[in-house]
Formats: C-alpha cells, sequence, structure tokens
C-alpha cells in the first residue's frame, strides 16, 4: 500500500514543511519513516517518494518563515532520502536526476544560511 494519498502522511508532510511543532523534531523522523515504508513499493514508486521528500525538506530549510533550529534539523536529515535516491539510481536519466537535485541541494544549503544575519 501506498502512503501517497494517506491522510496521516499527508498531515505530517504539512507540520514538517510549515514547522506546526519545531519543538518536536520526533515529527520528523515520524513522517521519514512513514515515507520510507514505501520500500515494499515499485522502484519507481520509491524514487518518486524520495524526490518529494528531499524537495519537501529543501523547501522547510529555505522557507525564512520557519524558526531556525527547524530549517537546520530538516538540512541535516535531507541525507536519508538522498541516500536512498543514490542507491535507486540506476539508469542514467535517474544519474542525471540526482546530480541535478544534489547541485539544488548544495546551492540552496548556501545560499539560506538560518544563522547568517549579514
Amino acid at each position: 500500500m501506498s502512503n501517497l494519498n494517506d491522510p496521516a502522511v499527508a498531515r505530517l508532510r504539512r507540520i514538517v514543511r510549515y514547522a506546526e511543532q519545531p519543538d518536536n523534531p520526533a515529527t520528523l523522523q515520524l513522517w521519514l519513516e512513514l515515507e520510507a515504508t514505501t520500500y515494499s513499493q515499485p522502484r519507481r514508486q520509491r524514487w518518486a517518494v524520495n524526490i518529494a521528500c528531499t524537495r519537501l525538506l529543501l523547501e522547510a530549510f529555505a522557507d525564512d518563515l520557519n524558526p531556525a533550529h527547524w530549517r537546520c534539523l530538516c538540512l541535516d536529515n535531507i541525507y536519508q532520502p538522498l541516500m536512498e535516491l543514490q542507491r535507486l539510481a540506476l539508469t542514467e536519466q535517474n544519474q542525471t536526476e540526482l546530480r541535478q537535485l544534489m547541485q539544488e541541494v548544495r546551492t540552496v544549503s548556501n545560499f539560506f544560511n538560518p544563522y547568517d544575519h549579514t
């Protein structure tokens, strides 16, 4: 079964993306664990879920309205879906998409430092 349309997972996505529970880092871990249950799904679906997770974490990190500690927590955990994507990147197209995503992560993480007030 897929979590893509599960209302509970969708709610957790929103909580993570908008830092609705910034003092509860366990929420982020719970969401990542629930998204990881797609590992029994076909590779293509796992690829899509991990792309979406990476993008959501990157968006949460880049959002200046989120608390700095939450943004850093999102960036600290972005490795989880990225590592799964690296494992799943079997085709040249996937490898190219992953390289582009990694470049985006590097760029955004350097540009949106939550502790840089200059």
